[in-house]
């Protein structure tokens, strides 16, 4: 009896997780918050909720500005020429959005050739980030702070919004929320028949 309950306890977990495991999402920056000056993707690892530097996977964002243009590319991109710093717990992801909270005192920094460098960047900041706060801030090129960008924002921004996958993409399984319920209930089910059936 006690080896069918953890069968079925590892089955309904396993299930579980698998309807629970996330997969990489790109969002697309709302352009309209900087006048087109800075636009493009950032990619997570699929994490909901708060993120850190860990979690953004790539990025390909053009600053568009005063300095002249230039293209940010992350980790995963070819042509890797940027870094990405995250502090606080200002960069949020849902399904849909990826937030920034001016006001509770963090950074996303997208810069090259890497943070801190006073070149070519696009920074969501509610602390200082090259001489400003409560702004979307971005340079491209190297007259530091001559050629900054400025862009502020007040408390919680919608950033960016998810792309969907097309939808023929093979990689894409949807797994509906009630799937690890619904086997489970089938799995309780099994059990109690199981325990109802007499001994040979």
């Amino acid at each position: 009896m006690i080896k069918s309950t953890l069968r079925i306890t590892a089955m309904v977990a396993l299930i579980a997780g698998f309807a629970q495991s996330g997969q990489a999402a790109t969002y697309t920056i709302v352009s309209g918050l900087t006048s087109g000056t800075v636009t493009g993707t950032i990619e997570t690892d699929g994490t909901l909720g708060v993120l850190s530097t860990a979690n953004i996977v790539d990025w390909n964002i053009t600053v568009d500005g005063t300095g002249g243009v230039f293209n940010l590319l992350g980790d995963g991109s070819v042509g890797d020429n940027s870094d990405v710093l995250v502090t606080g717990t200002t960069l949020e992801a849902t399904a849909t959005l990826l937030t920034f909270d001016f006001s509770s005192g963090g950074v996303a920094l997208f810069q090259s050739p890497t943070t801190a460098s006073s070149e070519n960047f696009a920074c969501f900041a509610a602390s200082t980030c090259g001489e400003f706060s409560d702004a979307i801030t971005s340079l491209a090129g190297t007259d530091f702070p001559g050629d900054i960008d400025v862009f502020p924002q007040v408390g919680v921004v919608t950033i960016a919004t998810a792309d969907a996958p097309p939808a023929d993409d093979p990689n894409v399984i949807p797994v509906p929320a009630s799937l690890p319920l619904l086997a489970g209930g089938l799995l309780g089910l099994g059990a109690i028949a199981r325990r109802r059936r007499p001994a040979a």
